[in-house]
């Protein structure tokens, strides 16, 4: 990958050619009630102009998308089954089958231990004939029932593709370190994330598993697996605007949170990897095979990420095309922009004692604005660019870094050309995540610069070097040897 070169680390970010914005989050129903525990913000796509807000501990609300609604309507109450007594137990996801105008279809998944141990359910129910803002309860079909082995790493998001197959995640199972190694085993439903075709009913069968699956032919698989060694995909979608490219936020263990881009029949690494590195106790670390992130944070920065959309909304002309997701604990929002060139990660939203978010989940609205579901008050808020200052135009900057030598024996030079002063911060990470040196954090000049540092005392392997340049920052791999 271009973010990994073992050779000459070239990097150029080019901050001057990009006018930054300061960005807010707004409540666009301001007068429509909180939600307890909200989850998932779904669209009627059936003409009505309404919206779905799923909450965890069992119910689903619908609404007027008005800025002026004031009132919600019970759509569905399943609060007397579902388990609700754990932080990621819960009614989890929801999709509107792509043909909800006519066959009045959707999906949910869920957790209940009503038979007296956990388990995950995929169901579908009806909408009433004569009340469109009302499920039928009694109208559930249970396609598929997984026991639980824990509480937690349930997964949970749903997702109809471009193929109107149903496309569905699952964590590891819960627990530590996938104990059960859930994740690599083509046999468990753990781990993964499955496409399913909701609409072959044929002979009876609950469901149809497309003939193009990849592990349909596979002796031992679970046909219905897409991709795997995944720890707990929270949220993935699809982006239409990138021939439906599908973007995960997979949750890290100790060290690494990632995204990914998943692919058909690609194993994700989980519990091999977490994020780029070797697991330590994830057994014999062969890489072979594996599809890194394209993207990961320390938990230093966060510790549970909400996979969120691709930018396709007309509004905030800066974010088109790029990757807006956020961490659930310390509510940071960024803008992940992946081109020919580089890849700049750019925080948008920086947690602040005045607005106590906890991000559950992303959104687009009928407009294709980005939306967030507030956890903790229960709000809705959306994400709007103010108009940039003086102050954020002079943030703006450009730099350029070449690493030499790289791979590196027992000195490295960074060298730095800034075209306009600024604060510069170069930290020297170890595939766990954890910060050897601080090579830079201070104020220079505009112009050329050159930092030193002793590598003579690295064990050999490969080693990280994060570079951030005001609201942007990306990491290399620096290769040491002997």
């Amino acid at each position: 990958m271009k973010l990994f070169t073992t050779f000459f680390s070239v990097l150029l970010l080019s901050c001057s050619q990009l006018l930054q914005a300061q960005y807010s989050l707004v409540n666009p129903y301001p007068s429509l009630p909180t939600f307890n525990r909200p989850l998932e913000l779904r669209l009627a796509n059936d003409g009505t102009n309404r919206m779905f807000v799923l909450e965890q501990t069992g119910k689903i609300y619908v609404f007027e998308n008005s800025p002026t609604v004031s009132k919600r309507k019970l759509f569905l109450d399943l609060s007397d089954i579902v388990k609700k007594d754990q932080n990621e137990t819960g009614l989890l996801g929801m999709a509107l089958h792509p043909n909800f105008k006519n066959n009045k279809t959707f999906y949910i998944n869920y957790d209940s231990d009503k038979s007296g141990t956990i388990k995950t359910f995929i169901s579908s129910f009806k909408v009433s004939a004569t009340n469109p803002d009302s499920a039928i309860r009694n109208s559930e079909k249970q396609l598929l029932i997984v026991d639980d082995p824990e509480w937690n790493h349930n997964g949970g998001c749903l997702q109809f593709g471009p193929d109107k197959y149903l496309y569905f995640s699952l964590g590891d199972g819960g627990g530590a370190n996938d104990q059960w190694n859930n994740a690599q085993n083509l046999g468990s439903y753990w781990g993964k994330i499955h496409r399913i075709n909701v609409d072959d009913t044929t002979n009876g069968k609950k469901y149809g598993i497309p003939t193009d699956n990849p592990f349909v032919k596979t002796a031992g698989a679970l046909g219905e697996i897409y991709a795997y060694g995944l720890r707990n995909v929270w949220r993935f979608n699809f982006d239409a605007g990138d021939n439906f490219k599908l973007w995960a936020g997979d949750v890290g263990q100790n060290a690494w949170e990632e995204i990914d881009i998943i692919t058909k029949g690609g194993n994700y690494g989980w519990k091999i990897t977490e994020g780029f590195v070797c697991r330590p106790g994830g057994g014999t670390c062969d890489k072979k095979g594996l599809i890194a992130p394209v993207w990961t944070y320390k938990r230093s920065e966060g510790t549970s990420i909400t996979g969120g959309y691709v930018y396709r909304g007309s509004k905030i002309a800066a974010l088109t095309g790029k990757y807006i997701y956020a961490d659930y604990t310390f509510g940071k929002v960024w803008a992940l922009d992946i081109n020919d060139t580089d890849t700049l990660n750019e925080l948008l939203i920086a947690q602040s004692q005045d607005l106590p978010i906890k991000i559950s989940s992303f959104a687009e609205d009928f407009e294709k604005e980005i939306l967030m579901i507030s956890h903790m008050n229960g709000k809705i808020f959306k994400l709007i660019a103010d108009k940039p200052s003086a102050s954020t135009e002079s943030d703006a900057k450009a730099i350029s870094v070449l690493i030499m030598p790289n791979p590196t024996g027992a000195k490295t030079t960074i060298a730095l050309t800034n075209l306009d002063p600024g604060k510069v911060e170069i930290d020297l990470i170890d595939m766990s995540g954890k910060i050897l040196q601080n090579i830079a954090n201070e104020d220079r000049s505009a112009g050329e610069h050159l930092f030193y540092f002793d590598t003579h005392k690295l064990a050999s392997g490969n080693y990280f070097v994060k570079v951030r340049c005001g609201k942007f920052e990306t990491i290399k791999k620096l290769v040491k040897t002997n």
